[in-house]
């Protein structure tokens, strides 16, 4: 489906390709609108085991409402992680007690599940498990045969890839933070370069560890847990686009492959926000999609939208087949940001200013407005003058201020622009609202065989401070798409074209838009490992020189989705979040076993240390592990001298202590990765000690050659 059949999507969520499917599904709503189901169940808890075929059981818990009447049947909402998750009340029973079986189930070899721990994320072991959890919930003499999937991150993520599987009993999904892009828009490769996430480690001693709550040490368990490879190695040795990131298994390549209503759920300071646009335009179902000011979390503050009263809804029609009316709503709602000062606080006492919008996607009236890279640096709406070529010189070592991801609220970005190419327009006169994808289109050139590029917008007040929209970066290898990568030729002329990660952003009068182009953004990019100087053609058209060949090449611009301030479409009314209240459980079953406490990963540059003597750049996130302080900790290191940039390194450690009565486990997990011009060089270490004693230690070392790395 192109953009021409959704622009005339105004509300509602059906295509003309989707009503066929939608009139498939039982649950299907009809008749008067009504109120979403209210909490007037009370619940109990059991703890379950589910055979599968190969005789392995994966555990799991569940809030059930009571029956009011014998016989009474109810949906299922179904959780499905390795986050070794323990039952949380307040949540849970939001759902439980207003008609839903709510599932949590541990995917194999996590948590209490049985079971060799996955081979990878989202491995094809989790999706054959997954369908006989589905399929074996349906089953059950309390469930009404439909499922509902929903997640949060890695919950999201194989909610999707499930669906693309069609199994008979999931009725719908609730997708949250999550890509179905697992090489171009995870945590790996993203935009196509290597990135290195701190979050590796915290992921990796989740898998490695005992079940709780009393942590036995058994051989078995070491066997199936402990003694396996850590994931990021294997990912390390898959540097190029291909078979093992699932390409087939993508909503851009094979559209078709979900036909059941989804409620996407995302975040402009999320970086896996880029794949609702792919799924509204995409969707062969029902879809609607909220996105909001939040970060990589449940979906909370500034905007104080009770996400869980809108997922209730939309599982009352598709899954009750209740009318609430949600198919009467606009296909998109997005929270139209303001301009704000930058800043990494993100709370209730710091809001982000701006209003809720209804609208389809590409949004109504949307203008992709070309705006001009000008000789004078000037960001106009129309070229002027004789074209210029400018020069930066490659400093591998800077771009903190632009974050690790590309997500959460960053610093002010001047520390990153003074290492960059920058183009300013003309104060704004008015306000100026975006709403999509920005796109740029970049001639350039560089004198080493690989460079990346990367582009920031940002939005520059009156005071000269500078608040990072959005931005995206490409590895030069990959120009002509990440299939098919290849080397530049130093010195030749390349058209680059560069699909910004999406947003939304109101430009407020007095307010500068600012792009700026770089060659390194580190530590979110692993740095190319030439020494260089690259250039940007900017200015009028022209002929580009190049080792004494000529080309002809386009005007450097970027494209900036504009939207009317105001476009007619009515916006949901939002119930503000709400905090619901303990209620009781009956027949409570005896308390599940201890989880994995995993502390928030910042997206932030927490320390910056430069060694002039050696033009050493090297970043910090987060506090080494003390064995005197907090039982749950990570850290991060990256390094690099602008002299060696062929020679980073990164370094992250994470820890997880627990203290029982008479016993202190410590699970302890380091990672380090370090390059030359050729290899990657990978070693990781896990480590068990029990009362201060080492009793189980496992060692992983490879080098891995650099491909179009």
């Amino acid at each position: 489906m192109d953009g021409r059949h959704m622009a005339a999507r105004v509300v509602g969520w059906l295509t003309a390709g989707a009503t066929v499917v939608g009139t498939s599904l039982v649950a299907q709503a009809r008749g008067p609108v009504l109120p979403p189901s209210q909490p007037e169940y009370e619940t109990r808890l059991d703890t379950v085991r589910i055979p599968m075929k190969d005789g392995v059981q994966l555990w799991g818990f569940m809030y059930l409402p009571v029956p009011k009447q014998p016989g009474e049947k109810f949906p299922v909402r179904l959780y499905y992680s390795p986050y070794r998750d323990l039952p949380t009340p307040n949540a849970d029973l939001y759902f439980a007690r207003r008609g839903y079986v709510d599932a949590t189930v541990n995917i194999r070899g996590t948590g209490r599940s049985e079971g060799v721990a996955p081979s990878r994320e989202y491995s094809e072991q989790e999706m054959v498990d997954g369908l006989e959890v589905i399929d074996w919930l349906s089953k059950r003499p309390w469930s009404n045969g439909s499922v509902g999937m929903q997640g949060n991150s890695w919950g999201g993520f194989n909610s999707l890839q499930l669906a693309m599987r069609n199994p008979p009993a999931l009725k719908a999904i609730r997708p949250q933070h999550a890509t179905d892009d697992l090489y171009h828009e995870d945590i790996h490769y993203l935009d196509g370069i290597r990135l290195f996430y701190g979050w590796h480690a915290y992921e990796d001693l989740m898998v490695s560890q005992s079940p709780g709550p009393d942590f036995p040490l058994t051989e078995e368990l070491f066997r199936d847990r402990f003694d396996q490879p850590p994931w990021n190695m294997l990912y390390l040795k898959n540097q190029t686009d291909g078979p093992f990131w699932r390409n087939e298994q993508r909503l851009d390549v094979n559209p078709g492959l979900i036909t059941i209503p989804q409620l996407r759920i995302g975040g402009w300071y999320d970086t896996y926000r880029s794949s609702i646009p792919r799924a509204l335009l995409n969707a062969r179902g029902p879809i609607r999609a909220i996105i909001g000011p939040w970060e990589h979390r449940m979906a909370r503050y500034p905007a104080m939208v009770d996400v869980r009263l809108e997922e209730v809804r939309f599982w009352d029609y598709w899954l009750k087949g209740r009318n609430t009316g949600v198919m009467d709503e606009p296909l998109v709602t997005v929270f139209m940001r303001r301009s704000h000062p930058p800043g990494t606080e993100m709370n209730q006492d710091l809001p982000i200013p701006g209003e809720w919008r209804g609208d389809t996607w590409p949004p109504r009236g949307q203008v992709m407005t070309p705006y001009f890279l000008r000789a004078d640096h000037q960001l106009a709406r129309a070229t002027a003058g004789r074209g210029a070529v400018h020069r930066l010189k490659y400093l591998p070592g800077t771009g903190a201020a632009a974050g690790v991801l590309w997500g959460a609220r960053q610093p002010d970005q001047r520390p990153a622009d003074a290492y960059s190419l920058v183009y300013d327009s003309e104060p704004l006169t008015a306000p100026m609202a975006i709403l999509g994808h920005p796109q740029a289109k970049l001639a350039v050139s560089a004198t080493a065989k690989l460079a990346h590029w990367f582009v920031r917008l940002s939005d520059v007040a009156p005071d000269g401070s500078v608040t990072l929209i959005t931005g995206a970066g490409i590895n030069g290898a990959q120009r002509d798409g990440s299939m098919k990568p290849s080397y530049l030729t130093p010195g030749a002329g390349y058209h680059l074209d560069l699909k910004l990660h999406v947003t939304s952003w109101i430009f407020e009068p007095g307010h500068r838009i600012r792009i700026a182009v770089s060659n390194s953004q580190w530590p979110m990019a692993w740095p190319t490992p030439y020494q260089m100087t690259t250039s940007l053609y900017v200015g009028a058209p022209g002929e580009t020189t190049a080792n004494g060949a000529s080309s002809r090449r386009p005007a450097s611009q970027v494209l900036l989705p504009i939207v009317p301030l105001r476009n007619g479409v009515r916006v949901p009314a939002f119930t503000a979040a709400l905090q619901e209240g303990q209620q009781p459980i009956v027949r409570q079953a005896p308390p599940p076993p201890g989880g994995f406490l995993r502390p928030g990963f910042d997206y932030v540059v927490d320390q910056i240390i430069r060694d002039e003597n050696t033009a050493t750049t090297t970043m910090i996130i987060g506090r080494p592990p003390s064995p005197d302080e907090e039982d749950h900790r990570g850290y991060a290191r990256y390094e690099v001298s602008d002299l060696r940039p062929d020679a980073a390194a990164y370094r992250t450690e994470a820890v997880n202590r627990y203290r029982l009565p008479g016993r202190e486990l410590v699970w302890e997990g380091v990672t380090n990765v370090r390059s030359d011009s050729v290899f990657f060089y990978y070693e990781h270490r896990r480590r068990l000690l029990e009362n201060g004693k080492v009793i189980r230690e496992r060692r992983w070392q490879d080098s891995m050659p650099r491909l179009f790395r």
